[in-house]
C-alpha cells in the first residue's frame, strides 16, 4: 500500500513582516502536531521551505508563482489538511485545486497538544475524506 501525502495549508501573508513570521512559526508547530499525531499518513507544507529558503510573501509575483507551485503540488497529494484558525484566501485556492479536504480549522490558532489520544483509529479520519 502507497502511504498518502497530505499537503498542509495555514494562513500566512499579514499585515506586518512580523505577523508573517509569527504565523509561520504557527504553521510548523501545526505541522509536528499533525506529523506527530497522525503517523500513518505523509504530511507535507513545502511553501514553508520556500518562505525559509527565502521566498517573499509580500510580493505579489512571488506569492503568485508561489500559489501555482502549491496548485501543482496539490494535485499530486490525497488531499489537504486546513488548520490555523481559518481559511484564508490563498488556502481556499489550494483546497479547490485538491481531492479531498480535511478542514481541522475548528480546532483554532494554536494546534493542540495532541490531537489523537494514543490507541485511537486516526485511519478514521483519513477514511472520510
Amino acid at each position: 500500500m502507497i502511504r498518502p501525502v497530505y499537503y498542509m495549508c495555514h494562513p500566512l501573508g499579514a499585515a506586518t513582516p512580523e505577523a508573517t513570521r509569527a504565523n509561520l512559526r504557527r504553521a510548523m508547530r501545526w505541522l509536528t502536531c499533525l506529523r506527530k499525531s497522525f503517523p500513518i499518513v505523509t504530511i507535507i507544507a513545502p511553501w514553508i521551505a520556500s518562505v525559509l529558503a527565502g521566498d517573499d510573501d509580500a510580493d505579489p509575483a512571488q506569492r503568485a508563482a508561489g500559489i501555482e507551485d502549491a496548485k501543482a503540488v496539490v494535485q499530486l497529494c490525497a488531499g489537504v489538511i486546513l488548520v490555523g484558525g481559518r481559511v484564508s484566501r490563498w488556502m481556499r485556492i489550494e483546497w479547490h485545486a485538491s481531492r479531498s479536504a480535511i478542514d481541522l480549522t475548528h480546532l483554532g490558532d494554536e494546534p493542540p497538544d495532541r490531537l489523537m489520544s494514543e490507541g485511537h483509529d486516526t485511519l478514521a479520519l483519513w477514511e472520510r475524506a
